[in-house]
């Protein structure tokens, strides 16, 4: 018989209903911190995957520059020898065709005696 007349007291059930409201009014503006405060923030699971992929691509472009570094020096090496090689290809082109200039052919000289 208590309870029902605590259920049923207008005085109370309005002193909790107030309560309730403040209780509400209090949870709503935490919640509203908190959404403002970690509004920026990336949830841990996500930041690990984009961590362990920047690693990933960080490591993969380190090795790319040693290549690209290792690819460049034998490609500056490769134009050197090419210059070399051509400075002797004019060189031998030169030598041949001074060679034809002045070298006369020798006659047959068994034709001669004939």
């Amino acid at each position: 018989s208590d309870l029902a007349n605590d259920d049923e007291d207008p005085v109370l059930l309005k002193m909790m209903l107030n309560r309730a409201r403040e209780d509400l009014k209090r949870c709503q503006l935490r919640l509203n911190t908190v959404l403002a405060d970690y509004q920026d923030v990336v949830p841990r699971q996500e930041f690990e995957q984009l961590e362990e992929k920047f690693k990933v691509l960080t490591e993969e472009s380190d090795k790319l520059k040693k290549d690209y570094k290792r690819l460049m020096e034998e490609h500056s090496t490769l134009l050197e020898v090419q210059k070399e090689v051509l400075a002797q290809r004019d060189k031998y082109a030169h030598e041949c065709e001074t060679l034809k200039r002045s070298a006369t052919p020798r006659p047959e000289w068994e034709r001669c005696v004939d």
